[in-house]
């Protein structure tokens, strides 16, 4: 089962990452999109890196909402920009 690393949340862009590895530069060598508002990273042998979420208001319920709460609560950092 894949585990949540953390989370990083843009309110200013309106976008949220999920981590289930921790951030490394060039982790990621090919992208899925899933309609215009998500992305999957996935490393080199396959494996789910992390999802770009692109849609601003979803995005934007991670801001302050009960699944930031419970994040935190799990221990799994939720980290937010602008």
């Amino acid at each position: 089962m894949t585990q949540i690393h953390s989370v990083e949340i843009d309110s200013k862009a309106g976008s949220a990452y999920v981590y289930f590895e921790p951030p490394m530069a060039g982790a990621s060598v090919r992208q899925v999109n899933i309609g215009d508002s998500i992305v999957f990273d996935l490393g080199v042998d396959g494996r789910l890196i992390g999802i770009e979420i692109l849609d601003s208001q979803l995005a934007k319920q991670f801001c302050g909402s009960e699944a930031t709460k419970a994040l935190e609560a799990s221990r799994i950092p939720v980290r937010q920009i602008a």
